[in-house]
């Protein structure tokens, strides 16, 4: 963690950042307050016990830190939380709590808090969110070149391997920088098991926070699995939830934002690709070796051709392919009209193997044939050179139905 330059004293001047806090309760809020000014980190610049005084507080004092206290959730907590985060988005509004209660935390995270700790405050809790507050400042201050790459993995049928190929691909993008991996199968969304999770939040919990949807709100229901993939997962005991459309391109606007890769199942249906085709910069699309998966193949590259998709960002992996297949590499190829269409080879003990222990392919065996082949898949994309950047600029989005999406796919070539 880098805590350069804080606490330190230069020609008599503190640098420490800055906070106020507000306790309606004198006894805890002194409390809090000798906690900070101990620690040497932080210097209190203001403490009420009263909300209505704490908004002019923190407006004539503009500190880095707010902390507030909070006990249950209610319409007065998230009317003060947007007030103060109203003020400047460099304020950085920690929530204190009793206990990490889910339903709290969210709600607070919806409003618009940064941070959430639990009472009684404790410095080695804090350092951490000193740490991303400066890397939030840094990120601002020098906005990447080039937004992360999208890529969307899509099968031509249920059954053709779509989310083990996510998931592996995913894996294998992660020694290239961080991943975001997401589970737009709405019909199915079991990416979960694929590595043994139970997640406490879900896509579900982003049901109708389109116009609030930022970087904040999206950390605090990220899963962070031990391979060091983040996970954006659908409900592991309830059905799919259905986002609405704003909410599904937001959240894959923000995530572009986010993370140098983000790679997502997008399961079988083509309504959810019409959403993603506007920010994605490659489409994997997954083929079964036989022929109802070779013809249905054939039958959903024709629709990308008519929605006016750039080909040239397609990739089509034949999944599962051995010398045991009825249909041969080039008839495959004639077939789909594709004369390089990607293989990956048959290695099913060992997938098997992998989601039955609840982690990527490469952790089984370092030889699997289909994990390699993955491995070079990954390369392959990575080093795409031929690939058009994302169209988006920093401050569009795309139109928000289908009709206004395909119209944008017609202006990418």
């Amino acid at each position: 963690m880098n805590l350069t330059g804080i606490g330190s004293k230069q020609d008599g001047k503190s640098n420490a950042l800055s906070a106020v806090v507000v306790d309606p309760h004198h006894h805890d809020l002194s409390k809090i307050v000798q906690t900070l000014t101990q620690s040497r980190l932080v210097d209190v610049t203001g403490e009420t016990t009263s909300r209505f005084l704490a908004s002019s507080l923190v407006e004539r004092e503009r500190p880095d830190f707010v902390f507030i206290t909070v006990q249950e959730q209610n319409v007065t907590t998230e009317n003060f939380i947007k007030s103060i985060k109203a003020l400047s988005v460099d304020i950085h509004v920690v929530m204190l709590g009793a206990s990490p209660d889910p339903d709290l935390i969210l709600h607070c995270f919806r409003a618009g808090a940064d941070e959430f700790l639990t009472l009684p405050l404790k410095i080695e809790d804090f350092i951490p969110s000193i740490d991303r507050l400066r890397e939030r400042r840094a990120s601002r201050q020098s906005a990447p070149s080039n937004q992360g790459r999208v890529i969307g993995v899509w099968g031509a049928r249920g059954g053709s391997g779509t989310t083990t190929l996510a998931c592996n691909l995913a894996h294998s993008l992660l020694k290239h920088g961080p991943v975001m991996l997401v589970d737009f199968h709405f019909a199915q969304g079991d990416m979960s098991v694929y590595f043994d999770l139970q997640p406490s939040y879900s896509l579900m919990d982003l049901s109708e926070t389109a116009d609030r949807l930022d970087r904040t709100l999206i950390d605090s229901i990220t899963t962070r699995h031990d391979s060091g993939l983040s996970l954006l997962l659908q409900p592991f005991d309830q059905y799919p939830p259905q986002l609405s459309n704003d909410e599904l391109c937001h959240l894959i606007y923000e995530l572009q934002q986010m993370y140098p890769y983000v790679v997502i199942d997008l399961g079988h249906d083509e309504e959810i690709v019409t959403l993603a085709a506007p920010y994605l910069r490659h489409l994997v699309l997954t083929v079964k070796p036989d022929l109802p998966g070779v013809f249905l193949a054939s039958r959903k590259l024709n629709w990308l051709g008519e929605i006016g998709f750039d080909m040239q960002q397609l990739t089509v992996a034949v999944n599962g392919y051995s010398s045991r297949c009825p249909l041969s590499k080039d008839r495959i190829q004639r077939a789909i009209n594709r004369r390089k269409a990607y293989f990956i080879r048959e290695d099913e003990k060992r997938a098997r193997m992998a989601i039955d222990r609840g982690v990527p392919l490469r952790s089984v065996s370092r030889w699997s044939k289909a994990g390699r082949d993955i491995d070079k898949l990954a390369d392959q994309l990575r080093k795409a050179d031929d690939v058009k950047p994302a169209p988006l600029a920093s401050n569009e989005l795309p139109a928000l139905n289908p009709a206004g999406n395909i119209k944008l796919l017609e202006n990418l070539g």
